[in-house]
């Protein structure tokens, strides 16, 4: 290792001591107003390959995460969930509901608000922990002032590290 650290030095090639979560976020990430419409949300879904979306506030403060998840959880609630045999409820009437009040239901009554953030200065290697230990795949990365810097997403994050 000293060999290494002792070449690079050499080549006058600037080492970091580690990358940090602002290296390897995606900015300028699509995000949804906590005030969109649940139509609108299934409308962005419907033309992205996303499978979540951060909610911001108009001031662009992170208010929660929305995913495809959320949006089946709003059609099949908990107390539908511990029921084995759900083939007596017909013509999918709980997406139906849904859909009929699509228009005037708030993103924000959808939206998870139990997400995880991170500060841009983080190192990446506690983004791997946290991929790890709490089992998610996105991570929103917060600037100084706790609005959304960018997210992390897990496939992207390997593929950072494995492919590129």
């Amino acid at each position: 290792p000293a060999d290494v650290i002792e070449y690079f030095r050499s080549k006058e090639v600037v080492m970091v001591d580690y990358l940090t979560a602002k290296e390897v976020m995606r900015e300028n990430v699509k995000t949804l107003l906590d005030t969109d419409t649940l139509l609108h949300a299934i409308n962005t879904f419907s033309t992205s390959p996303a499978e979540e979306f951060p909610v911001v506030d108009k001031n662009g403060n992170l208010k929660g995460i929305v995913s495809l998840t959320d949006l089946l959880k709003h059609c099949l609630p908990d107390h539908m969930l511990w029921m084995d045999d759900l083939s007596g409820i017909y013509k999918m009437q709980p997406f139906a509901e849904m859909l009929k009040n699509a228009c005037t239901t708030s993103i924000a009554k959808v939206m998870n608000q139990d997400f995880i953030t991170v500060s841009e200065d983080v190192p990446a290697v506690q983004l791997a922990k946290l991929f790890l230990t709490d089992g998610i795949r996105c991570l929103a990365v917060i600037d100084k002032n706790g609005k959304l810097s960018g997210i992390v997403k897990l496939k992207e994050f390997c593929a950072k590290f494995f492919w590129e």
